[in-house]
C-alpha cells in the first residue's frame, strides 16, 4: 500500500493539498479559540473587578454612615450628660437620645439590630430593633472584647457570631453580627457606646452579583474568616489556604487562575474595614462560547476538507492523466512503435 503511494503521482497530489489544507485550518482554529479563550479569561476579569469595586462602594458608603451616626451619638452633650447621671436622673437625656439618635438612625438603617448605652455610674439602657432582642440578664460586660476598649481613640470592630439574642419568640440565635463599639465621655466620668449591625446589606449586594453560574461571591475579614457568604452554612469558615495565601500576600486588589478548580478569582479590598471582597468564577461556566466555537471550527473545517478533497480529486486527475497518457507513449516508444503521437489537450 504505501509503495503505491509513493509511486502514485496522484495520490501524492491530494495528500499534500489535504495537509495543507488541515494546517492552515487547524493553525487558524487553534489561534481563534486561544485568543478568544483569552480574551474571555481578560473580560470576565475585567467586569468582575468592576463588579466587585462597585459593591465595595456601596458597602464603604453603609460603613461610613455608620461609624458617622456612631461617633455622633458618642460625642453628643446629651450622651455626656446622661453618663454623669444616675439611672433614675437621666430619664430627660435618654429621651432626647432616643429621639434625636436612636430612632431616626435606626429608621435610616433598620439592619441595626441594637444600640447599648452604658455608664461607669451603673446605668445600662438597651435599644433593639424590631426582630431581636436580649437575653435576660444581659449586660455589656459579658462581652469578651469590653477591656479592649480602655483608652482606645479607634472605634472598635469586631465581626463574628453573638450568641446573646433571642426572637420574638423568645428562642435564642447565633448572628453574625459588625459590632461598633468606643469609650465616650469624660475622663471622670466615662460611658461606653455599642452597637450591632446585621451584614444583611453586604449579603444582599453579593446576591445582586451577577458573576454567572456556578459563582460565587463572598466577604472575609483580614484573618481570612468568611464572614458573608450567600451559603449561611460557610460563614465563618476559613478561606480555602490556596486562596488565601494569594489574596492576602499585600495586594489590596487582584485576580489569578486556580487550574485545580478551573476558577477565576477576583478580589479586592473595602477599605473602611480591610475586609477582603472576592468572586470566584467557574470558568468552563462562561466559556461556553469558546468550546462551542472549537466544536463549530471542527465541524466546518471536517467538513471543509471532505469538500475540498472531492475538488481535488477531478483537479488532480485533469493534471495526472495527460502525464499518464505521455508515460504510456514512451513504454510504446521504448518498444518501437513510433506511429503514434500524443494529443496535447491543454
Amino acid at each position: 500500500m504505501l509503495t503505491w503511494v509513493m509511486k502514485s503521482l496522484k495520490v501524492k497530489l491530494i495528500l499534500m493539498f489535504i495537509c495543507v489544507i488541515v494546517v492552515v485550518v487547524a493553525s487558524i482554529g487553534l489561534f481563534s479559540y486561544q485568543e478568544i479563550s483569552r480574551t474571555i479569561k481578560d473580560d470576565t476579569v475585567r467586569y468582575s473587578s468592576q463588579i466587585l469595586k462597585q459593591a465595595n462602594l456601596n458597602l464603604e458608603r453603609y460603613y461610613r454612615e455608620y461609624e458617622q451616626g456612631f461617633l455622633l451619638l458618642g460625642s453628643s452633650e446629651e450622651f455626656e450628660k446622661w453618663t454623669q447621671k444616675t439611672t433614675y436622673d437621666s430619664l430627660t437625656e435618654l429621651r432626647l437620645i432616643k429621639d434625636n439618635y436612636i430612632l431616626p438612625f435606626q429608621f435610616r438603617h433598620p439592619e441595626i439590630m441594637s444600640i447599648t448605652l452604658k455608664s461607669e455610674l451603673g446605668g445600662e439602657i438597651n435599644y433593639t430593633g424590631s426582630r431581636y432582642g436580649f437575653k435576660l440578664g444581659y449586660t455589656i460586660d459579658q462581652e469578651p472584647w469590653i477591656q479592649q476598649l480602655r483608652f482606645s481613640e479607634k472605634v472598635f470592630i469586631r465581626v463574628g457570631m453573638s450568641r446573646y439574642y433571642v426572637d420574638r419568640a423568645g428562642r435564642t440565635e447565633e448572628l453574625m453580627v459588625m459590632t461598633l463599639a468606643k469609650q465616650f465621655g469624660t475622663t471622670a466620668y466615662p460611658g461606653i457606646l455599642k452597637m450591632d449591625i446585621s451584614l444583611e446589606p453586604a449579603q444582599s449586594i453579593l446576591k445582586e452579583l451577577e458573576l454567572g453560574e456556578h459563582s460565587v461571591g463572598l466577604i472575609a475579614d483580614t484573618e481570612g474568616k468568611v464572614i458573608v457568604h450567600p451559603d449561611t452554612d460557610r460563614i465563618n469558615e476559613e478561606l480555602r489556604a490556596d486562596l488565601a495565601e494569594r489574596i492576602y500576600s499585600g495586594e489590596s486588589r487582584g485576580s489569578f487562575y486556580v487550574e485545580e478548580t478551573d476558577e477565576i478569582v477576583v478580589f479586592d479590598t473595602i477599605p473602611y474595614t480591610g475586609w477582603k471582597t472576592i468572586a470566584t468564577i467557574h470558568y468552563p461556566s462562561i466559556a461556553d462560547s469558546a468550546h462551542r466555537l472549537k466544536n463549530a471550527t471542527i465541524l466546518f473545517a471536517a467538513g471543509g476538507i471532505a469538500f475540498a478533497v472531492l475538488l481535488i480529486i477531478p483537479l488532480t486527475t485533469s493534471i495526472t492523466r495527460r502525464i499518464s497518457n505521455v508515460r504510456r507513449m514512451m513504454e510504446r516508444m521504448r518498444l518501437g512503435e513510433f506511429k503514434h503521437r500524443v494529443v496535447i489537450k491543454g
